[in-house]
């Protein structure tokens, strides 16, 4: 019996730097991968972007709504109250977009600091055009926008995985590789 089970853990058993070439390559994959589609895609939001904004925009209608807006030199202040509600909410979007082009602002509901989305509250003030500008593409968070996924995954940056165990061997002598020599020549 002992015998059987040091068979099967002998054809299981894991070597550890053939295991991280073997995850360096799938990285390798995966980053050229993903910058490919991140360099590809031409519109402004992510695909799963566009599809969450999509889904937020979706059921929204503004004549639910009673919404006033004051304007600062900073912000636009909207008190947002839906017809059938008594609450009343306050939504502000920023006047000037941030550094990375966005009008994301928040809402006293809380949805905006939580989900990370723009709430019922805030798509219904950029349904209503009362803020100049405002759209449904620059009022969702930065991280949803294709510019920001490309800082992920930028164009300059190459990520070549190309080294097997013989290679590793007999390139002692290199001087970039010396690093990656695991085995001794």
């Amino acid at each position: 019996m002992n015998a059987a089970n040091k068979a099967v853990r002998d054809r299981t058993a894991v070597d550890p730097v053939n295991a991280m070439i073997l995850l360096l390559k799938l990285e390798s994959k995966r980053f050229s991968m993903n910058r490919e589609k991140a360099w590809s895609w031409k519109e402004v939001l992510t695909p799963h972007g566009k599809t969450l904004m999509e889904k937020v925009f979706r059921n929204v209608n503004p004549r639910d709504y009673s919404i006033t807006v004051e304007g600062s030199s900073t912000s636009n202040k909207c008190y947002v109250t839906k017809n059938v509600s008594q609450y009343n909410y306050v939504c502000w979007f920023p006047v000037e977009y941030d550094d990375d082009g966005s009008l994301f602002g928040g809402c006293s509901c809380g949805v905006p600091n939580t989900d990370g989305l723009p709430c019922h509250h805030m798509v219904a003030v950029v349904k209503s055009y009362k803020i100049e500008g405002l759209n449904e593409t620059n009022v969702m968070p930065i991280w949803w926008h294709t510019s920001h996924w490309r800082k992920q995954y930028p164009w300059e940056c190459q990520y070549v995985c190309n080294f097997d165990m013989e290679r590793l061997r007999n390139s002692t002598t290199a001087k970039v590789e010396k690093a990656y020599v695991l085995c001794p020549p």
